[in-house]
């Protein structure tokens, strides 16, 4: 069985914001807040506001652009052969 020590670090990014949407924020993470190392685990949970039924019809597609710089900081981020769980909603487009 590997030894997985772990580390939580919380982190807002370059902007302080935390906002995946900024190319920035994906790089600070990538360069800066691991020091060189790799992520065995990395999670995905953001979401932006939906207010209303009728956006709730569309948030998949409201959340596509932060779904995206979700993946791509995992990619960046994740060491190979680590897990990525990532949080979408209905998925019918």
């Amino acid at each position: 069985m590997r030894d997985i020590g772990y580390k939580i670090k919380v982190s807002y990014g370059e902007t302080g914001t935390g906002d995946l949407l900024k190319v920035e924020n994906i790089n600070y993470f990538a360069q800066q807040d691991l020091e060189g190392q790799k992520c065995y685990l990395v999670t995905g949970d953001g979401g932006i506001e939906c207010i209303g039924d009728r956006e709730f019809d569309y948030q998949e597609v409201f959340n596509v652009k932060l779904f995206l710089g979700e993946i791509i900081t995992a990619l960046l981020v994740q060491e190979i052969g680590g897990k990525f769980i990532l949080k979408i909603y209905d998925c019918c487009f």
